[in-house]
């Protein structure tokens, strides 16, 4: 569930990719809108990024990108494992 939704991306796979700027996660969805995912950082319940508000897809690439209004920094995504 959403909290605060800042920024939303669809990448070329199709799904959502949708910022929480209150829980500092990343959710994706189906293009019907059901939940698939919520990432978070390693050991944490949260992205560990503060003040997240955008993410990108770069079409060449597929590489997530993640826009930080307290950090003013531009983050690139990686999974790191899953559960």
């Amino acid at each position: 569930m959403l909290n605060l939704s800042e920024g939303i991306a669809v990448p070329r796979d199709g799904e959502v990719l949708v910022v929480d700027g209150i829980r500092s996660s990343l959710q994706t969805f189906t293009p019907e809108g059901v939940i698939r995912a919520v990432y978070y950082s390693p050991d944490r319940e949260y992205l560990d990024l503060r003040g997240l508000v955008s993410v990108a897809e770069e079409p060449k690439t597929g590489a997530l990108y993640a826009l930080s209004k307290v950090d003013s920094t531009v983050y690139r995504l990686r999974a790191v494992g899953a559960q």
